[in-house]
């Protein structure tokens, strides 16, 4: 198994726009899926507003009424492809991830979670594979993806919001070769995709960061 290079996971972010009125993608079942200010108990009942996102995107129309949230007479135009888009679960809460199990075709977290390490995947693997079970899934369905924070010349960790990580964090860094090395050790832990945070984040970063990809390919 190997890390494969696509495209991210595609939705009419337009449509959905024009239909529902969003600003943004909502991040469909993460645990911030609503306002800070919400409650826990709010924030997993918002998850009836994912399921309410998931069954516009796959059937292309939803009437839906419900105590938190209204999508009343809602048709998603243009129509989604056949079974909608793939969804991806944002999240390593077991609660969370239990409630969207059954709908999600990848999980994915954040390289602070795994302390950008391969190493720090397999206990976050195992709560979505309990998660899966516990639904009835097999975990095998459910592709795992990762963040992985790779430093180019110039890095400095992160500057804006919670810097915390910027101390805790070793980046991955290196020559091509050593960054490609790095990356392929997620597949060796049954990861499928990673999301590549490059640091810092600028045109030089991803043209340096290009000549990795020739070395990935190459298996």
């Amino acid at each position: 198994r190997g890390i494969e290079c696509q495209r991210p996971f595609n939705a009419d972010v337009d449509a959905v726009e024009a239909v529902l009125g969003l600003h943004r993608l909502v991040e469909v079942g993460a645990e911030q899926v609503l306002r800070a200010e919400a409650t826990y108990r709010r924030r997993v009942d918002g998850s009836v507003r994912g399921e309410s996102l998931r069954t516009l995107l796959r059937d292309g129309a939803i009437d839906f009424d419900g105590r938190w949230y209204q999508a009343r007479d809602c048709e998603l135009l243009p129509r989604p492809r056949p079974g909608g888009p793939p969804l991806l679960i944002g999240s390593n809460g077991p609660r969370m991830l239990r409630i969207v199990a059954p709908h999600v075709q990848a999980w994915n977290t954040w390289y602070a979670d795994t302390d950008n390490r391969p190493e720090g995947v397999a206990r976050l693997r195992d709560i979505v594979d309990a998660a899966a079970r516990d639904v009835g899934r097999d975990p095998a369905e459910i592709a795992r993806t990762v963040a992985v924070h790779v430093r180019m010349p110039g890095g400095q960790g992160r500057t804006m919001g919670d810097t915390s990580t910027t101390r805790r964090i070793v980046p991955l860094e290196g020559s091509p070769e050593v960054v490609a090395e790095g990356l392929r050790a997620y597949a060796e832990v049954g990861v499928g995709e990673v999301q590549v945070v490059l640091d810092p984040i600028d045109r030089q970063s991803v043209e340096r960061f290009a000549a990795v990809l020739p070395i990935l390919d190459r298996g």
